[in-house]
């Protein structure tokens, strides 16, 4: 016959494994964070990628974005939305 564990045991035993189970939420909520800024970071590489693909879709060189922007500034700042 198997002996019983006691009360006092139970409860040691009841607790580790509760601190155990925090430890894992911590490493789990760690991952998580660290998922989070991997795909922050993959999505602003795809866009970096899209904005290239359409730059060289609309054949523009450096001069013309250069022209561009030099024009967007001369603009009053009322014109500048949208």
């Amino acid at each position: 016959m198997a002996k019983k564990q006691s009360i006092k045991t139970q409860l040691a035993q009841n607790q580790k494994q509760q601190e155990q189970v925090s430890l894992q939420i911590d490493e789990l909520q760690k991952r998580r964070r660290e998922l989070k800024r991997e795909a922050e970071s993959l999505e602003h590489a795809r866009q970096a990628e899209l904005g290239q693909a359409l730059l060289k879709k609309l054949d523009l060189t450096g001069q013309d974005i250069d022209e561009a922007f030099a024009a967007i500034q001369e603009m009053p700042l009322n014109q500048r939305e949208g």
